[in-house]
């Protein structure tokens, strides 16, 4: 019942049949397996080799049946795929490690289990701590010339552009305020270093990447609103999404920020 109905649920996103062993799975999908009548072919040539060739696989040393499950088991793994992990994403190399060695030494489904809950753990995290940092080079120059047109050589000293990607919601927004915070007041303790006082006038939030804010998220944005404010830092929002900007308007966090400050 099972395998039937994963085989049935499965042929809906072009899965392709599985059997009852991973052995016999790979073995179909070599052979070049379609649809699910490929099982019940299977079963009936299996059948015909037992009770045709059964005396003669007798005395069949069963280390070589191991071998040859062995050699079409070996299809399913990619000695490669740990090196690409390596190079490429850190965190999903880990992920990989984990569940491999809980595939070995709890079995299939526990491993499963593991790679399930850990995926969860790893994407739960990075949407409570979304990337947040300041632009820099050539896509800052793009954002202070969206603000200030193409004169924009000395606005550079006087504005500190902060782009976030990642949703602004209630996991999330807090965290996000207070890098904000920090990193404009990094970039002004720079600025105070090398002209000998902090040059910040102007902060930018590029919001072209949040592409979802709640109301938690926008009553955040008030508040660093009201911070600048104190602080006689002007704050205005970069690129908004339209869903975005419309959450923003109906909240009256946008009433508030004023249109000559959204870009």
């Amino acid at each position: 019942m099972a395998l039937g109905s994963s085989n049935v649920l499965g042929s809906i996103f072009s899965s392709f049949p599985a059997t009852g062993s991973f052995s016999r799975s790979v073995l179909n999908h070599q052979a070049g397996a379609k649809t699910r009548a490929a099982g019940l072919f299977s079963a009936l040539f299996v059948l015909l080799v037992m009770s045709a060739f059964a005396p003669l696989l007798h005395f069949l040393p069963k280390n070589a049946l191991a071998a040859i499950i062995a050699v079409a088991v070996s299809k399913l793994i990619d000695f490669r795929e740990p090196y690409t992990l390596w190079l490429t994403n850190r965190t999903d190399l880990s992920m990989w490690a984990v569940t491999f060695a809980a595939v070995v030494f709890l079995g299939t489904e526990y491993g499963m289990g593991v790679l399930v809950l850990s995926s969860l753990c790893i994407g739960l995290y990075e949407l409570v701590r979304p990337p947040v940092y300041r632009l820099e080079g050539l896509l800052n120059e793009q954002a202070l010339r969206m603000v200030n047109g193409e004169d924009d050589e000395k606005l550079d000293e006087r504005v500190t552009v902060v782009k976030c990607d990642g949703p602004l919601i209630f996991l999330n927004a807090t965290f996000v305020s207070k890098q904000l915070v920090r990193l404009v007041a990094e970039k002004a303790a720079a600025d105070d270093a090398t002209h000998g006082r902090a040059r910040c006038e102007f902060v930018l939030l590029d919001m072209s990447a949040i592409f979802a804010v709640d109301a938690c998220g926008a009553e955040v944005l008030g508040r660093v609103l009201d911070h600048y404010s104190r602080q006689r830092v002007r704050f205005g929002i970069l690129r908004p999404r339209t869903r975005v900007k419309k959450l923003l308007q109906d909240s009256g966090f946008l009433s508030r920020l004023g249109e000559d400050s959204c870009f």
